[in-house]
């Protein structure tokens, strides 16, 4: 299923509240669509919309991006299994009810990212309560992070040859 548009600016404004203007400065890694093999053996598998992690701190932080409020009442799982989790929804749905609402619908340790799509800027209606996380959840959270940031390098590689291949072809035209 294709993402929305608002979807994918809230992704960007996540991404980019990692490092501002310059990823030298990065105080965390992060990135979209984890897949989080929970249980081998059943092969339970998560996707966190979006993963960060402070290796700093040894603290991942999930978010959980909704866009309207029947995907945020969809059966779809929420996972929330960080130090830090978050519900992340645009201004517009935020606005669809109070912020008492939002608590009453949510676990008490998640917290509330509104973000205003038209500015790509962000706001924290409620911070999140620290949740410890087991030395081997941390490990899962880690290597699945890692491996969704190989294969999007990976991806992204096979797409700039492509395009180098493209642009050869045309030039030889």
């Amino acid at each position: 299923m294709a993402k929305t548009e608002e979807t994918l600016i809230i992704e960007d404004v996540l991404y980019q509240n990692l490092f501002g203007s310059n990823p030298c400065l990065a105080r965390e890694y992060g990135t979209k669509e984890v897949t989080v093999t929970l249980l081998k053996e059943k092969k339970v598998k998560e996707i966190v919309d979006f993963l960060s992690y402070n290796a700093k701190k040894d603290e991942f932080r999930c978010y959980e991006i909704k866009v309207s409020m029947a995907d945020f009442k969809s059966k779809a799982a929420k996972t929330w299994i960080g130090n830090y989790n978050y519900l992340v929804i645009p201004r517009e749905l935020y606005l669809k009810q109070s912020l008492y609402e939002w608590k009453e619908q949510i676990p008490y340790y998640v917290g509330i990212i509104v973000v205003n799509i038209e500015r790509r800027s962000k706001w924290v209606a409620k911070r999140p309560a620290l949740m410890e996380v087991s030395a081997g959840m941390k490990f899962i959270l880690r290597q699945s992070l890692i491996r969704t940031l190989f294969y999007q390098n990976d991806k992204l590689k096979k797409n700039s040859a492509a395009k180098i291949e493209q642009i050869c072809q045309e030039t030889e035209k």
